[in-house]
């Protein structure tokens, strides 16, 4: 059974419709790797920040799945609830039903953006930072 556990990023748990921020995403083929730039609303996350906004690039390592869903369709299909706007499934019931390059190190993880719900079947995750503004 899915059990959504909140990803910790350096600002803590982000959480809520506006806090994450979807600018652009890319594939690198040969590389299994996905590319994710945005802003995240510093007001949205768990650890306090004078700032309002702070840019990221996310990449996702080794992916084997990646599904992008509109919000509220996805919502629409959900039978359970996220506990942030970016958590790890555990005992991921979709990760259970896939084959071929499955290892141990694949995680299920899922990204609520403003617009867009991001699920990725992948091995790790690289979050990076860039300045924060107001």
């Amino acid at each position: 059974m899915n059990q959504a556990e909140p990803v910790i990023t350096k600002y803590g748990v982000l959480n809520g419709r506006d806090a994450i921020y979807l600018d652009e995403i890319s594939f690198s083929n040969g590389t299994d790797n996905t590319h994710i730039k945005g802003e995240f609303s510093l007001s949205l996350c768990s650890k306090s920040a004078k700032e309002k906004w702070l840019p990221y690039e996310l990449t996702f390592e080794r992916v084997l799945v990646i599904k992008v869903t509109e919000l509220d369709t996805w919502e629409s299909q959900q039978n359970w609830y996220n506990k942030s706007s970016f958590d790890l499934i555990k005992n991921s019931e979709w990760l259970s039903k896939l084959s071929g390059k499955k290892t141990q190190e694949h995680k299920h993880f899922i990204m609520l953006t403003y617009d867009d719900v991001i699920e990725v079947i992948c091995e790790s995750f690289l979050l990076e930072y860039g300045e924060p503004y107001s």
